[in-house]
């Protein structure tokens, strides 16, 4: 029996090699394979370190959802357009009214565009990686 454990491109570490499988069950059972549930207090940093990541990217993500209402409601918003009606003319005034022409699709877009880079950036998962 052969148990491989990669360590890299091209290193690996052999173990239990040359023994029977009996002898590797045997074994594993006296030396239990590591378990991070076995660590509470490396796994509670963890969890502890992903909940105040998710609580500041989610900060981050507000901001980012503030700053796109303020877009929207701007008037060079490209989401947001006011079409003129034209009525007839009543005598010798003219009616012009507005309507508001929402483009909701782009907005949607625009949102899950803003989500994406958030949530998911490199910046976010980078710092998940540093030492606990």
């Amino acid at each position: 029996w052969r148990i491989v454990t990669p360590c890299g491109e091209d290193l690996s570490v052999e173990r239990f090699s040359c023994r029977t499988k009996a002898e590797v069950l045997q074994y594993l059972q006296r030396h239990p394979v590591v378990q991070l549930s076995d660590y509470h207090e490396y796994t509670d940093a963890i969890i502890k370190r992903c909940e105040a990541e998710f609580a500041n990217t989610a900060t981050d993500f507000e901001q980012e959802v503030a700053s796109l209402a303020k877009q929207i409601e701007s008037s060079e918003s490209r989401w947001l357009q006011l079409l003129p009606i034209m009525f007839e003319p009543e005598g010798d005034d003219m009616s012009v009214e507005v309507k508001p022409s929402c483009d909701i699709d782009g907005i949607l877009r625009e949102i899950v565009a803003r989500f994406l880079r958030v949530f998911l950036s490199p910046e976010t998962f980078d710092s998940m990686c540093e030492v606990i």
